[in-house]
């Protein structure tokens, strides 16, 4: 394969791979699926540029070329779907990919396993549940690690790249479940994880909003 064909093969690998998570998470939940849209926030795409053939590489962005995507806060707050309205060039045809983070994975570990246990965690302001038998990757993402999702769309809406056409609420973040006699070889400590999601969580996970 040659070099400028890699990039192109890896992101369709990544692909396949998350439509197979995807199928496989909403067969488990016997629930129908159709997919609807997929953007790859690490890439490396063959672009045209003021009519020279580049290559643009997008690390922790969003392209704004594909129609709408979906900008997530954390697991304790709302996402956005939004559709870039603009010409992308100055921003090279990007867009934030998420919350972005406030602070690093071992200083979020030092500012909250003293002010929260590890079972504490497996539940948002939101009502939704946490899926993670992975202590160390429990804290790293809690909802205290990212930045405000509400100020990043905001500042997107106010300089003309996005109109925003709806929020997204999660019900459920499954990280991952590690099987007892692997945890020793990953050095990994089981928690406890609530059997079923919590009573009242809101029966629709999209909400309308006014761009």
């Amino acid at each position: 394969m040659s070099l400028p064909a890699a990039p192109s093969a890896a992101a369709t690998i990544l692909l396949n791979f998350s439509l197979l998570i995807a199928r496989r998470f909403l067969e488990a939940l016997n629930a129908a699926y159709e997919p609807i849209l997929d953007a790859c926030h690490n890439s490396v795409t063959r672009i045209e540029i003021d009519g020279k053939i580049c290559r643009l590489h997008r690390k922790g962005a969003a392209p704004s070329d594909k129609g709408p995507i979906v900008v997530p806060g954390s697991r304790g707050a709302l996402s956005y779907l939004i559709d870039p309205v603009r010409d992308m060039k100055q921003s090279l045809w990007s867009l934030p990919h998420g919350a972005g983070r406030k602070w690093n994975r071992k200083s979020t570990q030092q500012r909250l396993k003293a002010k929260y246990s590890a079972k504490a965690l497996t539940q948002t302001v939101l009502g939704s549940a946490v899926i993670c038998e992975d202590r160390d990757l429990l804290y790293e993402e809690a909802p205290e690690a990212y930045k405000n999702i509400e100020s990043v769309i905001a500042d997107m809406v106010q300089a003309g790249l996005i109109k925003v056409l709806a929020t997204l609420r999660p019900l459920i973040t499954y990280k991952v479940r590690m099987e007892k006699q692997r945890l020793a070889g990953w050095n990994m400590t089981p928690i406890e994880i609530p059997p079923k999601s919590p009573a009242g969580l809101p029966p629709d996970t999209t909400a309308a909003t006014k761009a």
